[in-house]
């Protein structure tokens, strides 16, 4: 999921985030997650 987001949202290919020492994969993941967290459910707004 955290390599898909990467993708997506900054064009890094898998293999970047493949390639990360494992601890700057758990920073990059955790940080992932805080910014996931922080944006608003569009879904549960939406319906009404």
């Amino acid at each position: 999921m955290v390599a898909y987001y990467c993708f997506v949202n900054l064009g890094w290919p898998p293999s970047r985030y493949a390639d990360l020492p494992y601890r700057e994969r758990l920073l990059v993941a955790a940080m992932v997650r805080k910014e996931m967290a922080s944006r608003p459910k569009a879904n549960s707004e939406e319906v009404g």
